[in-house]
């Protein structure tokens, strides 16, 4: 088992969070990339189900020794 923040699916998903509330940088993505709420949903999917398929450890909440 692996920590936590030691998972990319972790970070990736808390980027995006982030990003959902702050409107400088859905601005951005929209501006930039042309990318619609829908479109920006879906790539999260995408993103998600590919690094499930390359998770091979579970992950952890409690501290390794």
């Amino acid at each position: 088992m692996k920590e936590f923040w030691r998972s990319k699916t972790f970070w990736v998903n808390a980027l995006a969070l982030v990003a959902a509330f702050l409107p400088p940088i859905r601005e951005f993505l929209v501006t930039q990339f042309g990318l619609s709420s829908e479109w920006t949903v879906s790539l999260l999917a995408f993103v998600n189900v590919v690094l499930r398929f390359l998770t091979n450890q579970p992950i952890t909440m409690r501290r390794m020794h």
